[in-house]
């Protein structure tokens, strides 16, 4: 009998302890089970009452960070993610965070220096690269940020983003010609990129190569039929090319995808003005029509800005 009472006596001991245990795990992880699920209001005071007990573990101050980041409250997210670094500055992932924030609240000389930590530890940091190129590009520091991005393309060179990202830099520096060949590249490794295909348009278009411009952003009308800037560079393209007929059909979708703007109506009025006098109408009764649509739009346009001397006109 006491045999089998001691065993009781372990087995429950055993129980108890088991349990104990797994209470004590349980409260351990249960905010990252929190923040698993997007809790993040329950995890950050959970996070802190682990503070209280551990305040030099990095970790609860970078996981508290990440929580006020997810919420977008960028300043308190700041201050956890600032004390993570305090404790452990090798860590790239808390620079990570902490570049992005300060980059998001508009500390941007701050978000320089985390990128530029983080490049220190490790050299081709592509994500790092890229976002403190983006960074200097917010301070206007475009030279930098080309600098970046034609590193990065070194590393991959297959991405159409960085090319993209470099011909924006060069146009911004009125470098016209680097910046055409930029977006060449970047449009032969993605035809598709509607940012690609209208700056590479307006770039060969202010070049007066009409017929390649054409043929770039007809491309990327038949893909996108609705695209306001693609019908828009497009129309303008047509009108050089005399192509009235195909310009009305391009500003009528561009003002009915949203550009309801006074050089919209404009150019509109003005076309069906040319159309109404050109070899395109042969009969009285049609060029009537084309000179009502021309006064029509004339007037849309007149009403929305009265101070435009060719609407005027």
């Amino acid at each position: 009998m006491n045999l089998i009472k001691n065993i009781v006596i372990l087995l429950l001991l055993s129980t108890i302890l088991n349990i104990t245990s797994a209470q004590i795990i349980t409260k351990s992880n249960s905010y990252k089970d929190m923040l698993y699920n997007s809790k993040y209001k329950e995890a950050i005071n959970l996070i802190k009452d682990e503070i209280q007990k551990n305040p030099d573990e990095y970790v609860l101050y970078y996981d508290c960070g990440n929580a006020y980041k997810s919420l977008f409250q960028f300043d308190s997210a700041i201050i956890y993610l600032e004390k993570a670094v305090e404790l452990n500055n090798n860590k790239i992932e808390i620079l990570h965070s902490l570049g992005y924030c300060y980059t998001y609240y508009g500390m941007f000389e701050n978000a320089v220096n985390a990128y530029k930590k983080i490049l220190l530890i490790t050299k081709n940091d592509i994500l790092a690269m890229n976002k403190l190129a983006a960074v200097y590009i917010e301070l206007n520091q475009l030279k930098l940020a080309n600098q970046l991005y034609k590193s990065i393309i070194k590393v991959d060179s297959k991405n159409s983003y960085y090319y993209k990202q470099s011909g924006f830099c060069y146009l911004k520096m009125d470098s016209t010609d680097n910046a055409m060949k930029m977006y060449n590249y970047a449009y032969e490794l993605n035809k598709k990129d509607i940012e690609t295909i209208v700056r590479l348009g307006k770039l060969i278009y202010s070049t007066k190569n009409l017929e390649a411009a054409y043929q770039i952003l007809r491309a990327g009308y038949e893909l996108y039929p609705k695209n306001v800037q693609i019908n828009s560079v497009l129309a303008d393209v047509c009108f050089e090319k005399k192509d009235y007929v195909e310009t009305i059909v391009h500003l009528d979708r561009s003002i009915a995808g949203g550009d309801s703007s006074a050089m919209a109506y404009q150019k509109l009025g003005v076309t069906y003005y040319f159309l109404a006098n050109s070899e395109f109408v042969n009969n009285i009764k049609e060029e009537e029509r084309k000179f009502k649509s021309a006064l029509y739009a004339l007037e849309k346009s007149y009403e929305k800005d009265s101070n435009n001397a060719l609407t005027v006109l």
